[in-house]
């Protein structure tokens, strides 16, 4: 089995392997790891408490773990450094994967939703930001990608 942040996610390797594999994702600054390392973490917890007897487990647990999504998500939220354009882009690219099981795609795309939110939300507290500055940074890059949008 291929060692991954999904396989750790779900159990499947072991809490001390966390670190190794924070480190093959490159995130250098240990304030951020740390705190990432701790989202991964706490949603772990939660997915474990909430999810564990869902009869869809163990299918999105083998498309997440094919698709890497934990390590996808790292890169859309932190390190900006993804194959894809957005989380949307990548979601969208997922549900295409379903193979027209829907039951199992809902399951995927509500935790999907929910991990890319926390991802967000501790990369963003990390930040020396303000939300006035976030605020503003959005705002200035708003008609950058609107212009972008109507040339593609």
């Amino acid at each position: 089995m291929i060692e991954s942040i999904t396989s750790y996610l779900f159990g499947k390797v072991a809490d001390s392997a966390l670190s190794s594999l924070m480190t093959k994702l490159d995130i250098k600054d240990k304030k951020d790891r740390k705190k990432i390392e701790k989202a991964i973490k706490d949603f772990k917890k939660q997915l474990t408490d909430r999810h564990i007897e869902n009869p869809y487990y163990e299918d999105v647990i083998s498309l997440w773990e094919k698709y890497q999504v934990c390590e996808e998500l790292i890169k859309i939220c932190y390190s900006l450094d993804s194959k894809f354009k957005s989380y949307s882009e990548f979601k969208e690219h997922l549900s295409e994967k379903f193979e027209g099981r829907t039951d199992v795609k809902d399951f995927s795309n509500n935790l999907m939703d929910e991990l890319e939110k926390y991802l967000y939300d501790t990369v963003k507290d990390t930040s020396n930001l303000t939300q006035a500055d976030i605020a503003v940074n959005n705002k200035m890059h708003e008609q950058t990608r609107d212009k972008i949008d109507h040339l593609e």
